[in-house]
């Protein structure tokens, strides 16, 4: 009997370190498993925190007044934001409208462009995105864009050229961003159509008409290529005499005129003498 209590008690024993045993491996098993499974998910939150997505968009108005015969006339700016800094995001298109312009619309502005200035929120002409959309009307236009973001916000500017003849009494320049496409997936900006509009000055444009002295009235023209008439008199209060692109203009007397725009300031000499 004695010896049947012994087997018992070896066999229960052994069972106890077998069950023992079974259980160590399987807790092993789980922390190895539980282990892959945590680093498994630590590089996919690491890949989710680094891939680039798009985050918004809105608009922002320039409100100032604007002179007729002026080009390249800032409008609205369309911020875009990203989230990340993995693959970057591209943008295929933006749509806008000259919605709130003075109609009709193709008497008054010509020329769209859009420009991206990547993170510095002040506009400058230095990158275009897409090519110039020469007729402006009531219908929606689009820029084709293929433009890669940076990380944060990216700035893109919209400008029209406002013609010599364009409506002052009062007349208006204005926009809005209907849509921004990236891949096949269509955004709307937060805000579309943000709260103002440029109004058009009741200027009269002149334009230089090459390397002539600046006080001349022969040195100046009411059509881009000369094909109008000069000013009556230079010292006209509503004149407004606009320097072309690689015209040198001389100044003898220091005129006093009321307003002289330059087309772009490493496009042009003005030598006093």
């Amino acid at each position: 009997m004695a010896r049947k209590n012994l087997r018992q008690q070896t066999a229960l024993k052994t069972k106890l370190r077998l069950t023992f045993i079974a259980t160590t491996a399987a807790i092993s098993g789980l922390v190895v498993l539980l282990i892959v499974v945590f680093n498994l998910t630590k590089k996919e939150e690491g890949r989710a925190a680094t891939s680039m997505t798009f985050k918004q968009a809105t608009t922002i108005q320039d409100t100032s007044g604007v002179l007729r015969g002026s080009i390249n006339q800032k409008v609205i700016g369309v911020v875009v934001e990203t989230s990340g800094k993995g693959t970057p995001v591209k943008i295929n298109s933006f749509t806008f409208s000259a919605a709130g312009t003075s109609m009709p619309i193709e008497q008054n502005i010509e020329n769209a462009r859009l420009w991206y200035t990547g993170n510095d929120p002040e506009f400058t002409i230095q990158q275009t995105v897409g090519t110039t959309i020469p007729t402006i009307n009531d219908k929606p236009f689009v820029f084709s864009a293929n433009q890669t973001l940076l990380p944060g916000k990216n700035f893109f500017w919209l400008t029209f050229d406002v013609l010599a003849a364009a409506n002052s009494t009062p007349g208006t320049v204005d926009a809005m961003c209907k849509e921004i496409r990236i891949g096949a997936i269509s955004y709307l900006p937060v805000v579309m159509d943000p709260f103002g509009k440029r109004f058009v000055q009741s200027n009269i444009p002149f334009y230089s008409m090459g390397n002539f002295p600046l006080s001349k009235v022969n040195s100046w023209n009411s059509k881009r290529d000369g094909s109008g008439i000069p000013p009556r008199q230079m010292n006209e209060v509503r004149n407004s005499y606009f320097i072309q692109s690689g015209h040198r203009m001389i100044s003898s007397t220091g005129s006093n005129l009321q307003t002289l725009v330059i087309k772009k300031a490493e496009n042009y000499e003005l030598h006093h003498h």
